[in-house]
């Protein structure tokens, strides 16, 4: 497996601000009376879509956080494999 540890913390990022920029997204306020059946309808969608945005958000940003750690596990594995490759090196 070839894993490439700047990517992973490059996607990482790139995560992060689309999760950023979804949290910043809002719903439009209501500018219709509130007891028309349409504007019941409109401030429902606006709610799910506040909603929808805030699982968004939260997914991206734990993949982010998950990206970071796999790339410094795996940069942590590496550097160990090597140290015991040389080490076997010099113990021939």
């Amino acid at each position: 497996m070839n894993v490439d540890p700047v990517a992973l913390r490059t996607l990482a990022a790139t995560c992060q601000g689309w999760s950023a920029q979804v949290a910043a997204t809002s719903a439009p306020g209501s500018l219709a009376v509130a007891s028309q059946a349409t504007a019941a309808v409109v401030a429902a969608v606006h709610a799910d879509m506040r909603l929808a945005s805030a699982t968004f958000s939260a997914r991206m940003q734990s993949t982010a956080t998950k990206l970071v750690a796999s790339s410094a596990e795996y940069s942590s594995n590496e550097e160990a494999s090597a140290s015991r490759l040389t080490n076997l090196a010099l113990d021939l």
